[in-house]
Parts: C-alpha cells; sequence; structure tokens
C-alpha cells in the first residue's frame, strides 16, 4: 500500500482475543519493525485515531493531525500530517483496522478511501476466515481420527 499509493506508512491492527487492544501485527518500514518487535498496541476506545476507529466500527480520517486535540504523534512517525483508519470487519465483527498515514494535510482523496475500504474489506475476510481455519483446526485436534486434510464423504 505504502508503495502502490505513496503513502508514508501503513499498518494492520488485530484486536486481542477478548478485544481489549488493537494489536500491531503488520506495519511498514524500519518505523514499522520497530513498533511490532515492541510488541506496539493500543486501547479500544482510547482517543488514538486506531482506539476510536475499532471502537465504533467506522472510519476514521484527520486531514491535518496537528488540528486534531487527540492526535498523539508517534516519535517513530515525525513526518505524519494526515492518517486514515479503517476497520476491519466481518458483518458487525470488529477484527481490527488498517492505518495509513500521509506526509501531506488533506492527502486522503473520496477516490483513495473507497479503494483502501475494499482493500479492508478484503483483508477482513482473509483474517476472518483464517481465524475460522485456526478454530476448526484446533476443534478437529481434539476429535479422534479428524484431519481438515482427509475429510471422508462416503463416496
Amino acid at each position: 500500500m505504502r508503495e502502490r499509493f505513496g503513502f508514508y506508512h501503513s499498518s494492520i491492527f488485530l484486536l486481542d482475543p477478548v478485544g481489549q487492544y488493537a494489536i500491531l501485527r503488520e506495519s511498514t518500514g524500519e518505523a514499522g519493525e520497530r513498533m511490532k518487535s515492541a510488541g506496539h498496541r493500543l486501547a479500544v476506545g482510547s482517543h488514538s485515531i486506531i482506539g476510536q476507529t475499532t471502537s465504533t466500527g467506522e472510519g476514521l480520517v484527520v486531514n491535518d493531525v496537528k488540528a486534531d486535540p487527540n492526535y498523539y504523534p508517534n516519535p517513530l512517525l515525525p513526518d505524519t500530517q494526515s492518517e486514515l483508519a479503517i476497520p476491519l470487519k466481518a458483518g458487525t465483527q470488529i477484527l481490527g483496522a488498517l492505518d495509513v498515514q500521509s506526509t501531506q494535510v488533506n492527502a486522503f482523496s473520496s477516490e483513495d478511501i473507497s479503494v483502501l475500504r475494499i482493500l479492508a474489506d478484503q483483508l477482513a475476510i482473509a483474517v476472518f476466515n483464517a481465524n475460522l481455519f485456526a478454530r476448526a483446526e484446533e476443534s478437529l485436534s481434539q476429535t479422534p481420527h479428524a484431519s481438515l486434510d482427509y475429510v471422508y464423504c462416503g463416496f
């Protein structure tokens, strides 16, 4: 995303199992690597952009972060001027958020937002399916002689 759209930074946050924190799972650049290794997370419902998005399930665009009283600058991303967060949702279930940052004020056009919403929806489906698969594997591992590799259909 960062390269394709020319944005400064992008990240994917996923909620922890109890829905208390949005945990950074993927992030671009050296700053992203440092945040991931530090276990970066934001509380759901906090005043952060990710906290608000994961709490409400609504996207949030901050066109000028310096004018937003709730914005808390990340010292690893000092050039951020605008930020966009889009929830990752499967139906009504909030799974996390896609976060994109730019070095320009008012950087996100309506076209950018539409494309990023589509991408966020696709990411949400992938995360939801991966979670379903993991739960199915776990359930099958507790059942004798069951496997996802081979299912007898009676033919």
